[in-house]
């Protein structure tokens, strides 16, 4: 049996695979507000729990933001208070097993190749929606790494908008069309918090009021993100563009993104929602493959 775990900025899931099926699955809050020191230990922990009368071979770990896979560090994290930490060495001496490290979004994309409708495909793209927005590249069946950190697609500068990412970085595809943009436009429209999803699913099944000012919050976060999409298919050319299963259901949503890619992206491109679950987990999983 061996491990994944999917580290995020809200949540760590992680789950226990046999025969490329996840058998248990456990999630828990990451606590980045509490610092480096308890996002460690709840990931030990999440470990723990889940190995508990088992016989491990490995733990596969996808975390986001620049990760020297190689050497397990992970350099700097936009949505996690670590920074140039080799989680690799801790997680390994912690539990004496395999382990492997590697960006969560090529962690997505290896799971879409490996479980998912990618394995018809020799060039595609997975773009995650959560805290913030990763994304995963597959070029002629091979992650694509550029010299080490390549596709951080989420920080592509496509508007002069005063938002900004946790890289502070103006204006980039995260800080205008991830989970918590979405989050933080609903909040000044519906004047409470609520989830990306919730604002995504309202704007097929609300009423006629609330559908309406969810979908204002959406054409806003659509056109932004198919714009970034159209740049994307313009620069690579992929054969198809999975969207994480994430925020599936939304199709309001798949549509309006199908419609604002169109009107700028220079060749033909199909771009629909992943099919997998726990895509972070069994992709974290399959870099012990």
């Amino acid at each position: 049996m061996i491990i994944g775990l999917d580290l995020g900025g809200t949540s760590i899931k992680v789950g226990l695979i046999k025969d490329r099926r996840i058998i248990k699955i456990i999630r828990m809050p990451t606590q980045t507000n509490l610092g480096k020191k308890i996002v460690l230990k709840n990931i030990i922990e999440a470990i723990s729990l889940i190995k508990e009368g088992y016989n491990i071979k490995g733990i596969g770990i996808g975390v986001p933001g620049f990760v020297d896979n190689k050497k397990g560090i992970i350099i700097k994290s936009p949505n996690i208070p670590f920074k140039n930490l080799n989680l690799k060495k801790i997680i390994k001496n912690k539990f004496k097993t395999k382990v492997e490290i590697d960006n969560d979004a090529k962690c997505a994309a290896l799971a879409e190749k490996v479980y998912g409708q990618g394995k018809k495909f020799r060039n595609f793209i997975v773009i995650t929606l959560g805290t913030g927005i990763g994304s995963g590249v597959f070029i002629d069946n091979k992650v694509y790494r550029g010299n080490l950190f390549a596709s951080e697609l989420g920080h592509m500068i496509i508007a002069n908008e005063k938002e900004h990412c946790h890289l502070n970085h103006y204006s980039c595809l995260e800080s205008l069309c991830s989970c918590n943009a979405i989050s933080k436009q609903g909040e000044k429209v519906f004047k409470k918090y609520m989830k990306a999803i919730e604002i995504i699913k309202m704007c097929d099944q609300g009423n006629v009021k609330n559908r309406a000012r969810a979908r204002k919050i959406i054409d806003k976060s659509s056109r932004y993100l198919g714009i970034g999409l159209a740049n994307i298919i313009n620069i690579f050319n992929p054969e198809i563009i999975f969207i994480d299963k994430g925020i599936k259901g939304g199709r309001y949503f798949l549509n309006r993104i199908k419609e604002e890619t169109k009107k700028n992206a220079m060749f033909e491109c199909k771009i629909e929602f992943s099919e997998i679950e726990d895509a972070g987990v069994l992709g974290a999983a399959s870099l012990l493959e």
